[in-house]
């Protein structure tokens, strides 16, 4: 779990840093940083995507995955879950200030929150918790104990963080349990699934990951509005399409 715990210190390191400079940075600076982040991650979702070896795995896994995600609704169900969270946040921050201050009027919160919480909070969860560097990461440590992938993958994380937390707060930090849970339950399943995930069942996960990826850049770029949580099942779909596919095409 050495991994982990590192990739974990990372981001949340860089979200700490990332929440200090932000009195320091302008506004438009801050926007033009996260357009930055947004492209650089649409480049890595490009170049993974590209690695696919199967389109038609990957459409059906794409297809299957955002109907089992839909019907579920995890979108709702995570933006509900941590909207609790934060109007739990809020109403304390709320009340330390008014007991502070021995008033209501004057503990109340005026500042701007261009971005809320929870909203940051997913778009950090999904850009560090979701493709090849977390599903392959996670297992070549599970499985081989070597935490390369993972400690470069940290150095990404704890960018990305600074330049995130600077914009969209303090959600952002919160983002980097995520890590540790979704990473830490990769590490420990891996031996458990190394059957049935051979390399090209590996490549595909990678590659419908990276799309999803390309999905949330979109997002981050204000130009969709992708309920991105609800394509999350398509990640593991090529682990049952994959040996059908290749069932079905013997069989032809």
């Amino acid at each position: 779990m050495l991994g982990v715990l590192v990739n974990t210190a990372g981001a949340a390191l860089g979200a700490l840093i990332g929440l200090v400079a932000k009195k320091g940075i302008p506004d438009r600076v801050n926007d033009h940083l996260f357009q930055g982040i947004a492209l650089f991650v649409l480049y890595v979702g490009i170049a993974g995507a590209l690695d696919c070896q199967n389109a038609i795995v990957m459409i059906i896994s794409i297809a299957v995955g955002a109907l089992i995600g839909e019907l579920i609704d995890l979108d709702k169900w995570l933006y509900k879950c941590v909207s609790a969270i934060e109007n739990k946040l809020i109403k304390k921050g709320k009340a330390g200030q008014e007991a502070a201050s021995g008033s209501g009027e004057a503990g109340s919160l005026e500042g701007k929150q261009p971005v809320s919480f929870t909203d940051a909070f997913v778009t950090t969860a999904i850009l560090q918790c979701v493709g090849a560097y977390t599903v392959v990461g996670g297992l070549q440590a599970g499985l081989q104990g070597d935490y390369s992938l993972l400690f470069s993958k940290t150095g990404l994380d704890m960018t990305s963080s600074i330049i995130l937390a600077a914009s969209m707060g303090v959600g952002v930090l919160a983002a980097s349990g995520a890590i540790f849970v979704v990473t830490g339950i990769i590490v420990v399943l891996a031996q458990y699934l190394a059957p049935v995930l051979p390399d090209p069942v590996i490549t595909e996960m990678m590659a419908v990951g990276s799309l999803v990826i390309i999905g949330q850049a979109l997002n981050m770029l204000k130009l969709t509005d992708m309920k991105i949580m609800n394509f999350v099942p398509a990640i593991f779909m090529p682990i049952a399409v994959l040996p059908l596919y290749e069932m079905v095409t013997a069989l032809v």
